[in-house]
């Protein structure tokens, strides 16, 4: 296996507030919201949560607001280890609380946006290069 934890990576902050909702299975998710430029829907069982813009309306359960997303900027091989475990052990140094989420391609983490100037130093301060 390759390890790229200890490799400085950019990420990006994507533009924007987003909401976590949590859902009922049998509630409707807004088509707005999965043709945003950034959403997730994740099901399972009787558990939905859908991530996406703060803006969007959504009838949920309970709703987690002002998130701010920080993409990493890489095409990150599965083969690849401790990518979010690294991410996350600095912003848990930091005392930044994270949702973290990967798609196919790379990595994404949350953080609140109170804590997004923090979270970015401490990237940063790291070796991570942060374009905001």
């Amino acid at each position: 296996m390759m390890s790229r934890s200890a490799t400085p990576l950019p990420l990006t902050v994507l533009d924007g507030d987003f909401s976590i909702h949590q859902l009922a299975s049998r509630d409707r998710v807004p088509p707005q919201a999965l043709a945003a430029d950034f959403s997730c829907l994740l099901a399972l069982n009787e558990q939905v949560t859908l991530i996406c813009p703060g803006q969007i309306p959504v009838k949920a359960l309970q709703t987690s607001r002002r998130w701010r997303v920080l993409k990493v900027d890489a095409l990150l091989d599965h083969s690849l280890v401790g990518i979010l475990a690294g991410i996350s052990r600095i912003l848990a140094d930091a005392d930044v609380s994270i949702f973290a989420l990967s798609s196919w391609e790379t990595d994404f983490v949350l953080v609140q946006s109170g804590s997004l100037d923090r979270a970015c130093r401490a990237l940063e301060a790291a070796g991570h290069e942060v374009n905001v």
